[in-house]
């Protein structure tokens, strides 16, 4: 019974893996961008990561090998840029070219200790988004302890204010990472506020990018939005899936989560829009 059940898992992995490279390397990718490019409407991945460790138990945690190696084959396949030049772009309606910008939510040491070095060894723009009010702090992130069992060391502002002198962008991502569909009015106000505040007092630069906590559509209330915006934030990130087209409205860019994976395959059929959306 077990060999038949292996035997079947075989199979599905490699149908799976077919349906993979058609997608990326038959169709509809390759017809897909190249019509986008003619159109001065070539599609941008945001990608959003959360840590990058070799914790084989968090989901979240793609290991440092394999980011490397992502990291490697967006240098070799596509521009990555920065949020500043994704609301550039934005901000005229055209876009030829294949783009990519690397996100990070939360806050974690492992941002620091893995993901940085990494990020620099390739040149490449970041923007991590922060949960003011739980870095530099002993307080868990209330979604590990519910998924682990277990509180993840976060970052401190002296890593943070590290990182933004390494020339990576900072965003807010709320004071205690909730959920803002799920907040009253005045909750509202300090959580979105309120994180903007303290990040731009921590690291002495303005913090102009807001991402939603946990990002599903349920998630995103349009008076959170109405906030984001008055308080003087430049857009605001989701995490529901999708990819992002030149004319899109900037406080709804989309984000593809990566999973830890060894496959370039997989990694780049989750780049052009495999299960997103």
């Amino acid at each position: 019974m077990t060999s038949v059940l292996n035997h079947n898992n075989h199979i599905r992995n490699n149908v799976k893996t077919l349906a993979m490279a058609c997608f990326v390397y038959i169709t509809p990718v390759p017809w897909r961008n190249i019509l986008c490019r003619l159109r001065k409407q070539s599609l941008i991945t945001v990608i959003n990561y959360h840590r990058v460790d070799n914790d084989n138990c968090d989901i979240n945690a793609v290991s440092p090998k394999n980011f490397d190696r992502q990291m490697s084959f967006l240098k070799n396949n596509y521009t990555v840029i920065s949020i500043k030049e994704l609301l550039e772009r934005m901000k005229t309606g055209c876009n030829d070219q294949r783009l990519v910008v690397i996100t990070f939510d939360d806050g974690y040491l492992d941002n620091f200790e893995n993901a940085a070095p990494i990020l620099k060894k390739y040149n490449f723009p970041a923007c991590f988004f922060i949960s003011s009010g739980i870095v530099g702090t002993d307080k868990p992130f209330l979604h590990d302890m519910k998924r682990l069992g277990r509180k993840i060391p976060a970052m401190s502002w002296s890593h943070i204010r590290k990182l933004h002198g390494m020339g990576f962008e900072i965003g807010a991502h709320t004071i205690n990472h909730v959920r803002l569909s799920q907040c009253d009015s005045g909750d509202l106000e300090d959580e979105i506020v309120g994180s903007k505040d303290m990040i731009e007092e921590k690291i002495n630069a303005e913090v102009s990018y807001f991402s939603h906590p946990h990002g599903l559509l349920s998630d995103v209330s349009s008076t959170a939005l109405s906030i984001i915006k008055k308080t003087g934030f430049l857009c605001n990130f989701s995490a529901y899936g999708g990819l992002v087209q030149p004319r899109d409205d900037v406080f709804d860019i989309k984000r593809v989560g990566i999973p830890n994976h060894e496959s370039l395959l997989f990694f780049r059929a989750w780049v052009e829009g495999w299960r997103t959306g």
